[in-house]
């Protein structure tokens, strides 16, 4: 179904209102959380709950997305457009399981609506959702550094992928499983690569940084053996990056110095930055009351920051500018767990796993909930389950704004007049995990 709107065009008369962009399932999500009217002040568009890119679908962008969103800065060559981590071929065109569910023209380099055959990384999205045709990405392990049947899970003879794969070398650093993103002051992309984390002694994530000056080709290593780096956040001002590692169970911030082009890195193919930017502890356990942290965002009008906790507890935090544990936003919750399919604790719907985190201009907190789900029994232990979408005022409890979605991970607040709205469709849910 699609929703038709009159649209609000970047830079458009209508009145501003918060999005909340959220990617799930593969898709991205947008939370209208006002009406969209055209310039008469006619409604187009009710608040509320849309899909704004949607796999497989050239016509509503046709992208298999991830993580956080990160808008370019003016000035750089991509006014108006976006980026979210991205790993469209290896999801058409390599998974053996969703191959058989695209259609051929995808993987097609003769057809317009051909995916590309990038490895995992950043695809830059313009502001109606439609793919660029760009992905920025680190060197993939296919031929020509592009992507291949290597990427998926980093499958190697000692590590199968999830569908029993096995031979092949292992994606790339880089490439494994981009998640985080954000924008410097002058206009460098900077990454987060998860790694492999499904296992707490794996330390292949990495930081990276792609240079405006080469139109976000060249690219370097600032940390490359990081535990599940999730997403970061930066201050400008002082030129501090705050990043959690989830495996680590640590919080980390990093200082100048950064390098300012590929000249800062070691020659081909390492990419490693030959002066290491000062990285020390920001937040340790148990000063930040949190042992699984995840997003972190700035708190606005303050020197404190939000974080998303996605287990030990099972909340989301207020930190000082310290990292020092200040007061719980979102109280902690049980996980969810059960034994032999009768729920123990909590009661179905209650247990939250908060994963990804973003303030609105009204100082409402957005947050994603993985909903882990654990049973002993059916030997699952921290399993995704039906994820949900949460907003919160400070000091109240969470309102819920959906269920049912698919590893809903990266948050990102924006204004609606950064985005053309006219092409929304309607939300999906997912088929994966049982009702609640």
């Amino acid at each position: 179904m699609l929703v038709v709107g009159a649209g609000m065009m970047p830079g458009h008369g209508a009145r501003a209102f918060d999005v909340v962009l959220n990617a799930q399932g593969e898709y991205l999500d947008a939370y209208l959380t006002e009406d969209l009217r055209d310039g008469d002040g006619n409604l187009t568009t009710a608040a509320g709950r849309y899909a704004f890119v949607t796999p497989n679908d050239p016509a509503h962008g046709g992208r298999h997305l991830n993580g956080k969103t990160c808008f370019f800065p003016p000035g750089y060559g991509h006014d108006g457009q976006f980026v979210t981590s991205d790993d469209t071929f290896d999801e058409v065109c390599i998974d053996p399981v969703l191959h058989n569910q695209t259609p051929p023209a995808r993987c097609d380099p003769a057809n317009a609506d051909y995916v590309g055959n990038d490895p995992p990384g950043w695809a830059v999205m313009n502001a109606d959702g439609s793919w660029s045709h760009r992905v920025i990405h680190a060197a993939g392990c296919g031929p020509g550094g592009q992507g291949a049947a290597c990427d998926l899970e980093g499958v190697s003879p000692t590590n199968p992928g999830s569908f029993g794969e096995v031979g092949g070398p292992m994606a790339t650093q880089g490439t494994i499983d981009p998640q985080g993103c954000f924008f410097d002051e002058n206009g460098n992309l900077w990454g987060t690569d998860v790694g492999h984390d499904g296992d707490p002694t794996d330390h292949d994530g990495s930081l990276l940084v792609f240079f405006a000056a080469s139109d976000y080709h060249d690219y370097c290593f600032v940390d490359r053996a990081l535990f599940s780096p999730a997403m970061p956040s930066y201050d400008s001002q002082s030129r501090t990056i705050y990043l959690s590692e989830s495996g680590a169970g640590r919080i980390s911030k990093y200082t100048v110095p950064f390098p300012t082009s590929q000249a800062d890195c070691a020659l081909l193919p390492d990419h490693t930055v030959t002066s290491p930017a000062v990285k020390s502890p920001f937040g340790v356990f148990p000063l930040d009351a949190t042992a699984t942290p995840a997003a972190i965002v700035a708190k606005p009008s303050s020197d404190h920051f939000y974080l998303a906790s996605v287990l030990l507890p099972a909340a989301v935090v207020d930190l000082d500018a310290h990292g020092i544990f200040s007061a719980f936003v979102v109280a902690p919750s049980l996980p969810n767990l059960s034994l032999g399919g009768t729920q123990i604790l909590p009661p179905v719907g209650k247990g939250m796993s908060p994963e990804g985190v973003d303030v609105g201009g009204d100082g409402t907190i957005y947050f994603s909930d993985l909903n882990l789900q654990t049973d002993p029994a059916a030997g699952r232990f921290f399993a995704t389950g039906c994820g949900r979408m949460w907003k919160a005022a400070p000091g109240s409890p969470p309102v819920l704004l959906a269920h049912h979605l698919r590893f809903p991970d990266g948050v990102k607040v924006t204004d609606s007049a950064q985005l053309d709205l006219s092409n929304l469709s309607a939300a999906s849910d997912s088929t994966f995990c049982p009702s609640e």
